[in-house]
């Protein structure tokens, strides 16, 4: 077995430049970070147990947080994707729209306006020599959906288009008023 003295490996870390340096340096440090990084992955998954993947939810694991604040934003990402309630057919009546009554005194600045068993919204405003605009229909009683393009003097059942601007719909029948938002205002 060849053995190799001080003397050789001076005169062979001799030969080396400073740039063939450098970049040893260089590849040690990428090996430290590479090797730091893959013990953090694996310390951090090991954290994780198989029981909230299996039930798909997630909860903040972080030692530094104080436990209250640790709760308060487990609460919050419980809120997120819960299953939608299931509408019966006894509660189906009550959550349809609005009766005649609250229909006939729909007025003022709405997001959504009732007419019979349709809701309409505002979804764009569009100019094309003149404004015209582009409302959803959805039918209340089969969420079937119409997109519906208006333009000025034209009938929406009973009410007609008397204005489109640039951020609303006016809508008139007899002395009631519609301006309908694309947006809360």
């Amino acid at each position: 077995m060849p053995t190799i003295k001080l003397g050789q490996l001076r005169d062979t870390m001799m030969l080396l430049s400073t740039r063939h340096w450098a970049w040893l340096l260089a590849a040690l440090l990428l090996i430290l970070v590479i090797c730091w990084d893959g013990l953090n992955r694996i310390n951090i998954s090991s954290q994780i147990s198989v029981n909230q993947y299996e039930m798909g939810t997630f909860s903040v694991v972080d030692n530094n947080l104080p436990a209250i604040m640790a709760l308060n934003i487990n609460q919050l990402y419980a809120n997120y994707d819960l299953p939608v309630a299931k509408i019966t057919e006894n509660e189906q009546g009550a959550k349809l729209g609005m009766t005649e009554k609250e229909q006939l005194l729909q007025q003022g600045e709405l997001t959504k306006l009732f007419i019979g068993e349709h809701q309409y919204r505002l979804l764009g405003i569009f100019s094309d020599k003149q404004f015209y605009a582009v409302l959803i229909k959805t039918e209340l009683t089969t969420h079937k959906t119409e997109e519906i393009k208006v333009t000025l003097s034209q009938k929406v059942q009973q009410y007609s288009i008397e204005a489109i601007t640039s951020n609303h719909v006016e809508l008139v029948d007899g002395e009631r008023r519609i301006k309908l938002f694309m947006f809360d205002s």
